[in-house]
């Protein structure tokens, strides 16, 4: 099958998440059925209730919105824009409304006082949905000098002499210990998995000046001297000789190993083509090049596709590390597994601009 029948096949046995998705973000033309009636059919299914009933817009604090549980924030929102939700959809507006009420107080006070760590989360995941309030902007654009006047000097020396610290805790041990500069009143200088995500989210709609900054800094995270450090960059201090675990890297499955490792990162490399294929100079690189050209081996005969389960995790978990890869089939349907595979490389594809229609 060519890739329009390929999508036709997608949009008749696909679910509600999947038809809308097709209409909403793919393939816009030749759907033969209303994008509001795919909306409601999307409203009404059990999976978006499911994840809409998780969505606790009433208060914020680090237990409800960092974490692994389907609850916390940052699993449930961009969970949810997975499943096709995003501004403009009534029910959405509504749920996130408190929310953002609460980040734009939150950047009208002084930034001493800002949450800056719940902050990036929130402003990447808004913006992910659709959302385009001024506050999330103002905030994105301040990381992104942030972190711009950081990258560009290709500082790959993120550590301190882990000698002058006394009273790691022995599970912290051989793991680096970051330089306090570079996270100092919560202002990470280095790229945080987040901050990515709301780049890709602007960089349609930002000046050529913010673009060439993002690229930038893209540039930095392809560099080999940033995809061998340490997995989650290492250790961070505080006083009284407390330490805690940082995450959040940009690292870029099997960029250092053979595809055929995907056991334990295949929906993380298919989560992070999707993000990175948001830039033009990641779709690019051989990296990317290779990750696509790999997925084509799960190529069928009819053009669909048919990935190892693997690459699509579905469990409580982060959702940032591709823990939730589902899209709502039903996993014990023959098709299901083909279904979201073919979804997500046409999607990658069509993203990256090499999707032929």
């Amino acid at each position: 099958m060519g890739c329009q029948s390929v999508l036709d096949w997608l949009f008749k046995n696909g679910n509600a998440v999947i038809r809308y998705r097709i209409a909403d973000e793919i393939c816009k033309d030749n759907i033969p059925v209303g994008i509001s009636v795919l909306e409601e059919e999307l409203l009404s299914s059990n999976e978006v209730k499911t994840w809409l009933s998780y969505f606790n817009p009433n208060e914020v604090s680090l237990k409800n919105y960092h974490g692994s549980f389907n609850t916390c924030f940052e699993n449930c929102m961009n969970k949810l824009v997975n499943l096709g939700l995003h501004a403009g959809i009534k029910e959405f507006d509504e749920k996130t409304l408190p929310l953002r009420r609460w980040f734009s107080n939150m950047i009208q006070k002084e930034e001493e006082k800002w949450d800056v760590f719940a902050m990036i989360i929130f402003a990447a995941s808004f913006l992910l949905a659709g959302y385009r309030d001024e506050a999330i902007i103002t905030f994105l654009k301040k990381r992104l000098i942030y972190v711009y006047d950081f990258t560009r000097s290709l500082d790959y020396n993120l550590y301190d002499n882990e000698e002058v610290y006394g009273g790691i805790p022995v599970a912290f041990r051989g793991r680096p210990i970051i330089k306090p500069d570079l996270y100092k009143n919560g202002w990470y200088k280095y790229p945080l998995i987040f901050d990515v995500y709301g780049f890709s989210a602007m960089i349609d709609t930002c000046d050529i000046c913010d673009k060439d900054k993002i690229y930038n800094i893209i540039d930095y995270i392809l560099n080999t001297e940033y995809q061998v450090l340490p997995d989650g960059y290492g250790i961070l201090s505080a006083q009284g000789r407390k330490y805690y675990s940082m995450g959040w890297d940009v690292k870029l499955p099997c960029f250092n190993s053979s595809f055929t490792d995907f056991d334990k990162c295949g929906s993380l490399l298919l989560q992070r083509l999707e993000l990175m294929a948001h830039f033009k100079n990641a779709v690019n690189s051989w990296w990317f090049i290779s990750a696509v050209n790999y997925l084509e081996s799960f190529r069928t005969v009819d053009g669909t596709y048919i990935l190892p389960k693997q690459f699509l995790t579905e469990k409580e978990g982060y959702w940032v590390m591709g823990m939730h890869m589902g899209l709502g089939e039903n996993r014990r349907q023959r098709l299901a597994n083909e279904i979201e595979s073919t979804f997500w490389i046409l999607k990658i594809k069509k993203t990256a601009g090499i999707l032929t229609l």
